[in-house]
């Protein structure tokens, strides 16, 4: 949809960036890992993909990972169902890893804070609570505010183990020669420097540097039409919620492909 790129092109985005000579990435024998970009509330998407990777990695005889990229809430229909389908047990001994995504900061720091709520409002915040089985309309007033972070607890926690779930989500995962991170990493910055708050909303000063990282960085938070494949880094946000495309990378040893 041409919504998507617009950001992109903001950002002089779009162009292939040059290639720098380095040894490909690749992985340790007897691993293979599922990258999935930012669901946005797309619930269908996303058993879809479930469904995908299991069929997929049927005759796999070795570990398996799911890696989720964050950004599990907003904009799209289904936000709570989505919480409850990734904090579920995945099947076939599959390892299951869900990184913290921008989205899900903001709505931890509104059961922290209802002020918060505010800001969660041009994030999507509607079409959650609509999830949630909550009134939208009550953002617009402080009493309302209050009302809504009650219930929020009051939803979260009618699921146990869910706001656990969401509150300890880690903000990276390293395997290799790989990194998968929400938004993106500092430039320059060894991988064990890096702040949590690069790594959840960085976007200009990362996403157009074309030097190599220490890593391959593979990441989310700027939604584009397809995915995009750099020397450096993988974009694997093409916009669920407005596409109708949950992007999902496969990797194993050398090689990448995508479901």
């Amino acid at each position: 949809m041409a919504v998507l790129p617009r950001l992109a092109q903001k950002l002089g985005l779009g162009r292939k960036q040059p290639s720098h000579a380095s040894k490909p990435p690749q992985l340790r024998p007897g691993v293979r890992l599922y990258i999935v970009g930012d669901i946005h509330g797309c619930a269908h998407l996303l058993e879809l993909r479930l469904e995908q990777i299991y069929r997929d990695s049927q005759s796999f005889d070795g570990d398996i990972y799911q890696i989720f990229l964050g950004d599990y809430i907003d904009r799209g229909p289904d936000s709570l169902k989505v919480l409850q389908l990734l904090f579920s047990a995945p099947r076939h001994d599959h390892r299951r890893v869900c990184l913290m995504g921008n989205h899900e900061v903001t709505l931890l720091s509104c059961l922290t804070d209802a002020r918060h709520i505010e800001n969660w409002i041009n994030f999507g915040a509607a079409e959650a609570l609509l999830s949630f089985g909550l009134d939208p309309q009550l953002m617009h007033s402080e009493a309302g505010r209050a009302q809504l972070q009650q219930q929020i607890h009051q939803v979260l926690g009618a699921t146990p183990g869910l706001l656990t779930f969401l509150e300890t989500l880690p903000t990276f995962f390293e395997m290799d020669d790989y990194y998968c991170v929400h938004a993106g990493i500092r430039p320059g910055l060894p991988l064990a420097q890096q702040k949590d708050e690069d790594r959840l909303w960085i976007r200009q000063e990362f996403l157009t540097y074309t030097k190599p990282h220490p890593k391959m960085i593979i990441h989310g938070h700027t939604p584009c039409d397809a995915v995009e494949i750099y020397s450096n880094r993988i974009n694997l946000d093409t916009g669920a919620y407005a596409s109708g495309q949950l992007s999902c990378l496969v990797l194993e040893g050398k090689t990448r492909r995508f479901l």
